[in-house]
């Protein structure tokens, strides 16, 4: 039983029900207060920057339209003249494992071969650096005959050094090839 009477009950349950109404209200408005705020300086981006966006796509289009393509056929001129010279370059470009193939059938099989290093000397003569280890040094000074024989050979280079160990030497040597043989001259 409640000591209020029916009336005061209806009241105060009206008054409940408003207070609730009242409050979503409250809560809503403070909802849409921030969503507003906060999306603002969104919208007025986007707004502003729909114009310039506009402007620059007019503007691209109107540059492609007036823009010289004899700039683009330069372009190709030159890159399909960059295409001619290499391909002309590799034309004139010698294989070089014939010529490794001559300097192994000399070898013997008591010399061992260990680096070679191809490089250019100056004119456009090319030298082939060679090091190994010999088990004899009749079977080095051997394979230097053969190799000074060979006709790509334009002259052999061996140092001193080679020949001071009897037995297991190591050796370097340098043979320097005939421009016809293997040579390469840049064109200007």
């Amino acid at each position: 039983m409640t000591l209020l009477a029916l009336q005061y009950e209806k009241n105060i349950r009206k008054e409940k029900i408003l207070r609730l109404i009242s409050g979503f209200f409250i809560i809503l408005n403070v909802a849409l207060l921030f969503g507003l705020v906060f999306m603002t300086p969104s919208y007025f981006l986007l707004v502003l920057s729909k114009g310039d966006i506009v402007r620059r796509l007019d503007a691209s289009r109107a540059s492609f339209e007036q823009k010289n393509f004899k700039t683009a056929d330069d372009d190709i001129k030159n890159v399909n003249f960059l295409v001619s010279g290499y391909e002309s370059d590799q034309d004139k470009r010698k294989e070089f494992a014939p010529i490794l193939n001559k300097f192994a059938s000399v070898s013997r099989p008591e010399i061992k071969i260990s680096y070679l290093n191809l490089r250019k000397t100056d004119g456009g003569a090319f030298s082939l650096l060679v090091q190994g280890k010999a088990s004899l040094r009749e079977a080095f000074l051997t394979y230097l005959e053969n190799l000074k024989s060979l006709p790509e050979t334009e002259s052999v280079v061996s140092p001193i050094n080679n020949l001071l160990k009897d037995n297991d030497l190591d050796f370097s040597l340098e043979i320097k090839l005939k421009k016809a043989t293997y040579s390469y001259v840049l064109e200007k």
